[in-house]
């Protein structure tokens, strides 16, 4: 089967500390690629015809690796996208993702308040670093790196959602990005904006937002707001695989680390599910060996069970964990918001 797109967890250490990040649920140290890891990988990935996209992201932020800038470069022939806080980006990094990023998706959630409450550094910070990049772009006279600003979405910056439309608009991104929180810890649960059945004044919200986005010339992705039987799995449908800061190829962000998620205000623990170690293996022999095609065919054809709609939740032991459902399937999606459209990821 052919990869089409990887994402790269380089390191999953962050220079920030974010209210509602999954880092927040782990009880383990972080990691990064050492140097032969890195260049492992990239021997790897320069060896797969099929290749299309690089997402430099994960868990982390990829910036603070040593040997980022140098990745950039080997790799600079497929399409690179990278996710970033864009809070510390020095003069060689703004110059090395000018040159070589495709798309640039940066992680904007609110306001100034709001943004300062949940990131704990100024926006300010941020937004200069946007429009040096808005800037250098017209003196080249190009249009990459395209850039798409992030947010995620709380009861707690929920009104800022038009103010992060004209952050953007300001700062020449093309494209605002809305998701949803996923909690992490039982206090978040109160933050989430989605139900599971009807939900029209958020139906109503986003509708005003995607009118006031297009006013502007921006596209927007809207998450949805309720629950939703039909099921799509973008990792899978897109040929998408990852490898995380350990070198563990796994299926998804969600399967990418231990930790655990409030869902709908039942607690559950997720494990990391790996397939193999690309210091072991190559990665196409990884993602075409039987468990991983096999998991994938399962997953794309929904032949697993819907745990967030089923009746027999309150009195089933195996909702606890995300290690196996009633279907047999292991790991199960069966209670997965990223396949819902509730939480999204470039």
């Amino acid at each position: 089967m052919p990869i089409k797109k990887v994402y790269l967890e380089m390191t999953n250490q962050c220079n920030l500390s974010c209210a509602m990040c999954y880092r927040h649920a782990w009880d383990y140290a972080t990691d990064a690629y050492d140097d032969q890891m890195v260049e492992r990988i990239v021997e790897d990935l320069l060896t797969i015809d099929s290749l299309e996209e690089i997402v430099l992201g994960g868990i982390g932020e990829p910036t603070m690796h040593p040997r980022f800038l140098w990745v950039l470069e080997r790799l600079s022939h497929l399409r690179i996208t990278l996710t970033s806080n864009a809070a510390y980006l020095s003069p060689a990094l703004r110059e090395g993702i000018l040159e070589h990023v495709d798309r640039l998706v940066v992680s904007v959630d609110g306001n100034e308040d709001s943004y300062y409450d949940i990131r704990h550094v100024p926006l300010a910070l941020v937004m200069e670093t946007l429009q040096w990049f808005h800037e250098h772009k017209g003196k080249k006279k190009q249009v990459w790196p395209r850039l798409a600003i992030q947010m995620v979405l709380s009861r707690k910056n929920e009104k800022d959602m038009i103010d992060v439309v004209d952050l953007a608009h300001r700062v020449g991104a093309d494209k605002v990005i809305f998701s949803h929180l996923l909690p992490v810890s039982p206090g978040e649960q109160e933050d989430i904006l989605y139900t599971l059945y009807q939900n029209d004044g958020l139906k109503k919200r986003f509708a005003e937002v995607r009118g006031y986005a297009l006013k502007k010339g921006m596209a927007t992705f809207l998450p949805d707001y309720r629950i939703k039987t039909e099921r799509h799995c973008r990792f899978l449908d897109e040929h998408t695989t990852m490898i995380n800061a350990r070198g563990e190829v796994v299926p998804c962000y969600r399967f990418s680390h231990d930790g655990k998620e409030i869902i709908l205000g039942r607690a559950k623990q997720v494990h990391k599910m790996t397939w193999g170690n690309i210091m072991e293996q190559r990665l196409q022999d990884i993602y075409d060996s039987p468990r991983y095609r096999a998991f994938r065919r399962t997953v794309q054809n929904n032949q697993y069970p819907s745990c967030l709609d089923c009746d027999l939740q309150e009195g089933c032991d195996l909702v606890r964990t995300a290690d196996v459902d009633c279907y047999g399937v292991a790991p199960s999606c069966a209670d997965c918001l990223w396949s819902r459209n509730i939480v999204y990821c470039v």
